[in-house]
C-alpha cells in the first residue's frame, strides 16, 4: 500500500484554511525552521482544559494539545499544535505564547514568538495576558529581540537570544504561583509551576507552599489524567516514584518520552522487566507515530534514547538474544547529520555490549568485520583484545553496555556456591528466578546454576516465567520504512519519466524550487560531480522541480555549458507541485513548495529524507550513508 506523507491515516487533518499565518518578520525568522505539515489529532496526550479564548472549538483542542505535548517534552509536535491554533485563529496572542513555550530549549525562536506574543497582550483576557506577560519576562521578550542577518539572498534573520539566568527561571516561577493564587480553580496554571519547577536550576526552585507534590495532588484531582504528574518522576524515590510512574503513562499513553522516564524509573529501582516494557512501549508509540505519518526514526526526539535504554535494560535483564536483535535493528536505521542522537553508535555500543555481556566473544569477533560495526569508535582495540582473550580488559573498553545485572547476580550465586555459603547462594537464585523471569537461560553466564537448582530441590529448568503483556495495540514492535508515493512527471529532455521506472533500484530523489532558487541550483551543482559516484554505488538520481517544463529545458541547457559535462540525471517538471504534496514536500501553513532530498531504494520504500526550507547540501554524507544504508540489503 502506498501512502502520502502528508495524509496520515487515523488521525483527523485540520486544514490551515489556504493562508498565511506568519507576519512577514516571522516569516524569514522562527517560522523558518519547526514544523511545516499542519497538525493532526492525537489520541493520549493527557487531561488538559486551559480555556483559551479562541472562537473556534478545534482551535481550543489544539491548543489543549499542544499544552499535553509540551508536558510530554515531545516540543516539535506541540509547536506543530500551536501553530495550528494560529491557522484558525490567525493572530491570535495565545497561539505565539503556545509556540514559545513550545519552544523552551531553543532560545533564538523562544524569544522571538515569546515577543510576538507580547505585543498582542491586548487582544488577550485578563487571566491570558498574565501567562504571556511572565513567558515575555523569562524570555526577555518585553521588547523586540535584536537580529542579525543570516541568509542575504533572502533577508533571513534570527534573533539573537538574551541569557536566561536562575533568576529568570525564579521570577517565571513566582509569576506563575501568583496566577495560582489569583486563579486557585486554574489547573493548567498549577502544572505549568510544577513543570518549571521541575526544569529550573536547583538554585531557582523555592520551597515555597504550595509544594511540586501539594500541587499535583491538586491537578490530579482535578484532571485525574493530566501529563503534568511526568514532572515528578525525577524528584520522587522509592515505591512512590513507581506509583508516579505509572499515573505518568496512564495519563499521556501517546507521548513516548513518557514512557521513556517511566522505563528510567523503573529501571532505577532494579525493576528491568518492568522497565523493558515501559521503553518498548515508548518505542512502539513512536513506530506508530512514524508508520501514520512517514517520519523517520532520527525526526522523533525519543526514539534514540528510548530504544538505546530499551537495549541497556534488555542486556541488564539477562535477555541477550533480545538485546542484540534490537541492537541490529538501531545499526540499520538511518543517520542525519544535524538532527537526533547517533542511533547507530548507540546500537553499535548495545551490539558490543550484549554479545560480550553473554560471553560470545566468537560473534563480537565476527561482527567487528561486518557492516554493523563498521566505523565502531573503538573498533580496532576491541578486535586486538577479543583476538588475545582479554575479555576483562575488552569490557572495560566497551563500558556500561556490556554489564549486567543479571549475569552479575548469577556470577555472584556461582562464587558463594563454590566457597561454601550455600545459603546465601540460594537466597540469591530465588532473587534472580523471581527478579529475571525472562532471562536466557542458555546463556554463558547462567550455565552451571541448574546444579546448584537441583541440590536446592529446583526442576533443572529453573527458570520462573513471567507472562508478557500485548504491547501491539500501542504500536508495532519496530520500524518499517514506508512505501514512496509514486510519480510519472514530463522530463526536460522529452517524456516522461515515474519512480516505476527505478524498480528494483536504489534511487537518490531531490525536489527542488525551480531555477529561480539559488540554493537549488548549488544543490544540484553540488550533486553533478558525485553523479559517477552514486552510479558505482548503484544508486540512480533524479530530480523535481517546480519549472514548467520549457523552464527545466532552459535550465538543463544552462547547467550543460557551466560544467564540463551534459547533466548527467533527469530533471523532471513538477509546476502544479502535485508530487510535492504528495512527498510532504510542501509548507501547509505558507502554502508553498519545500526543498526535499530523499532516498528510495529498490522496494520503493523511503530510507532517508530531508524536508527543508533549505536543500541538503552535504553529498558527500549522502553517498556515505545511503552505502551504508543499501549494504544492509545485500
Amino acid at each position: 500500500m502506498r501512502l502520502s506523507f502528508s495524509l496520515p491515516l487515523v488521525f483527523l487533518v485540520v486544514a490551515a484554511r489556504g493562508q498565511e499565518v506568519a507576519p512577514s518578520a516571522l516569516r524569514g525568522g522562527a517560522f523558518h525552521e519547526g514544523p511545516h505539515q499542519e497538525a493532526v489529532r492525537l489520541e493520549g496526550t493527557g487531561q488538559v482544559r486551559f480555556a483559551v479564548t479562541a472562537a473556534d472549538p478545534w482551535a481550543r483542542a489544539f491548543f489543549d494539545q499542544g499544552l499535553g505535548l509540551v508536558h510530554g517534552a515531545w516540543f516539535y509536535e506541540a509547536e506543530r499544535s500551536f501553530h495550528q491554533v494560529l491557522a484558525l485563529e490567525p493572530d491570535s496572542p495565545m497561539a505565539y505564547w503556545g509556540m514559545a513555550l513550545a519552544n523552551l530549549p531553543n532560545p533564538e525562536r523562544r524569544i522571538w514568538f515569546a515577543w510576538e506574543a507580547f505585543k498582542r497582550r491586548t487582544r488577550s483576557s485578563p487571566r491570558e495576558r498574565k501567562y504571556i506577560e511572565a513567558l515575555a519576562r523569562f524570555a526577555s521578550a518585553e521588547t523586540a529581540p535584536e537580529t542579525v542577518l543570516v541568509d542575504p539572498e533572502y533577508g533571513r534573520r534570527e534573533a539573537i537570544p538574551r541569557p536566561v539566568t536562575a533568576a529568570h527561571w525564579k521570577t517565571l516561577a513566582d509569576d506563575l504561583l501568583r496566577i495560582v493564587t489569583s486563579h486557585p480553580k486554574d489547573v493548567e496554571a498549577k502544572a505549568l509551576l510544577v513543570m518549571v519547577r521541575a526544569l529550573g536550576p536547583d538554585e531557582a526552585r523555592d520551597s515555597s507552599p504550595p509544594s511540586s507534590e501539594d500541587l499535583m495532588r491538586q491537578i490530579l484531582s482535578a484532571a485525574p489524567r493530566h501529563p503534568a504528574s511526568r514532572h515528578l518522576l525525577a524528584k520522587t524515590e522509592g515505591a512512590g516514584s513507581l506509583a508516579a510512574a505509572w499515573k505518568a503513562t496512564a495519563a499521556a499513553p501517546g507521548i513516548a518520552r513518557v514512557w521513556g522516564d517511566a522505563g528510567q524509573t523503573f529501571a532505577r529501582a532494579g525493576r528491568y522487566d518492568d522497565a523493558e516494557l515501559r521503553f518498548q512501549t515508548g518505542s512502539r508509540v513512536d513506530n506508530a507515530h512514524m508508520a501514520r505519518t512517514g517520519a523517520v526514526p532520527y525526526e522523533l526526539p525519543a526514539y534514540p534514547s528510548n530504544n538505546a535504554s530499551w537495549c541497556k535494560v534488555l542486556v541488564d535483564a539477562g535477555r541477550f538474544q533480545d538485546a542484540e536483535s534490537l541492537a541490529r535493528r538501531m545499526i540499520r536505521m538511518p543517520r542525519h547529520p544535524r538532527w537526533g542522537a547517533d542511533m547507530v553508535e548507540s546500537g553499535q555500543r548495545a551490539l558490543a555490549g550484549a554479545l560480550a555481556a553473554s560471553g560470545r566473544w566468537g560473534d563480537l569477533k565476527e561482527a567487528l568485520s561486518t557492516p554493523y560495526l563498521a566505523g565502531y569508535q573503538d573498533g580496532e582495540r576491541l578486535a586486538e583484545l577479543v583476538a588475545e582473550r582479554r575479555h576483562d580488559d575488552a569490557v572495560k573498553v566497551i563500558g556500561e553496555a556490556a554489564v549486567s545485572a543479571a549475569a552479575a547476580l548469577a556470577d555472584s550465586i556461582k562464587k558463594d556456591w563454590a566457597s561454601g555459603t550455600q545459603g546465601l547462594a540460594r537466597q540469591k537464585l530465588n532473587r534472580l528466578r523471581t527478579a529475571f523471569p525472562n532471562l536466557d537461560p542458555d546463556a554463558a553466564p547462567f550455565q552451571g546454576l541448574e546444579v546448584i537448582a537441583t541440590s536446592m530441590g529446583l526442576p533443572s529448568n529453573w527458570i520462573i516465567r513471567r507472562p508478557r503483556p500485548d504491547l501491539a495495540k500501542h504500536g508495532p514492535d519496530h520500524w518499517d520504512p514506508l512505501p514512496a508515493p509514486l510519480f510519472e512527471l514530463p522530463r526536460g529532455r522529452g517524456g516522461s519519466l515515474g519512480l516505476k521506472d527505478y524498480e528494483g533500484r536504489p534511487v537518490l530523489v531531490v525536489f527542488y524550487l525551480g531555477a529561480a532558487c539559488l540554493h537549488c541550483v548549488e544543490q544540484i551543482h553540488s550533486i553533478k560531480p558525485k553523479a559517477r559516484a552514486f552510479k558505482r554505488a548503484g544508486i540512480e538520481i533524479v530530480t523535481i522541480g517546480t519549472d514548467t517544463v520549457s523552464e527545466v529545458k532552459a535550465f538543463i541547457q544552462q547547467l550543460d555549458e557551466t560544467g564540463e559535462s551534459p547533466m548527467p540525471f533527469p530533471l523532471l517538471a513538477d509546476p502544479d507541485v502535485r508530487s510535492f504534496k504528495e512527498w510532504a514536500c510542501w509548507d501547509n501553513f505558507k502554502n508553498e513548495p519545500l526543498h526535499g532530498t530523499f532516498l528510495i531504494d529498490g522496494r520503493g520504500r523511503v530510507r532517508w529524507r530531508d524536508i527543508s526550507v533549505e536543500p541538503f547540501m552535504e553529498t558527500d554524507f549522502l553517498l556515505e550513508e545511503f552505502a551504508r544504508l543499501l549494504s544492509f540489503d545485500r
